[in-house]
């Protein structure tokens, strides 16, 4: 039996399994990144930055998926505060890093540096 009351982004987000990967995602995006940068070699640099990447996408479409379940959403402060801190882990990836370094003011390079002065530590 298909309730047809509930749309596509509402089968989704109701998913346990869904809940869990948001849970997960969160807990990396408050935590997991820092403890990385402090007790991990930076030869396995590349995996953060797959799983960072990877929780960007998510959260990117957790937006997309908010959006859709609720009219509010779109351009309320907690839509705000989503795409941004969703837009902060983008700076945590190496090369994505590098790429900003290279073609950013000084200034913001000076900002970026010491967001991510723990890199130095290793």
């Amino acid at each position: 039996i298909v309730d047809d009351d509930l749309n596509w982004f509402e089968l989704v987000a109701r998913q346990r399994l869904y809940q869990v990967i948001e849970a997960a995602c969160t807990v990396f995006a408050l935590f997991g990144n820092e403890l990385y940068m402090r007790y991990a070699p930076k030869k396995y640099d590349v995996y953060l930055d797959a799983i960072t990447m990877t929780v960007f996408c998510f959260f990117a479409f957790d937006i997309v998926v908010q959006h859709n379940l609720h009219r509010s959403y779109k351009c309320s402060v907690r839509f705000w505060l989503d795409l941004i801190a969703t837009a902060m882990l983008l700076p945590s990836v190496t090369f994505i890093f590098e790429a900003i370094v290279a073609s950013a003011p000084e200034q913001v390079v000076s900002v970026l540096v010491q967001g991510t002065a723990a890199r130095a530590t290793r």
